[in-house]
Parts: structure tokens; C-alpha cells; sequence
């Protein structure tokens, strides 16, 4: 499962993603920083890459 970590997340989170197995990237390295919120989610519609905001859970 790729997960992609959403710019308000600190980038430490994807070595911890890394450590767990999954392959994890932040933000930063993969749009702009200033990319609105759609865009990010826009690249979320597939059940591979869930949301990883620090207002969603995966209860939500």
C-alpha cells in the first residue's frame, strides 16, 4: 500500500510508515507545497493510496 503524507504531517512520519512496511512518501517530494487540498485528495481516489491527513482517521 502506497501512502502519501499530507504537507501538515511532519516528513519524520514517513520512516516511521517505512519501518511499519509500506511505502510512504510526503507531500513535498511528490506536488507542490501550495497544491490545494483537492489535488492531494484528487490522487487519493484509488483504495491504494488512502488519505493521510492529521483530520481523517481511518474511522472517518
Amino acid at each position: 500500500m502506497k501512502l502519501p503524507v499530507d504537507m501538515n504531517l511532519s516528513p519524520r512520519w514517513v520512516s516511521i510508515l517505512t519501518d511499519a512496511g509500506f511505502q510512504a512518501a510526503h507531500w513535498s517530494t511528490i506536488g507542490a507545497s501550495n497544491a490545494p487540498d483537492s489535488l492531494n485528495l484528487g490522487l487519493n481516489e484509488s483504495p491504494r493510496r488512502p488519505a493521510s491527513t492529521p483530520g481523517r482517521r481511518p474511522s472517518d
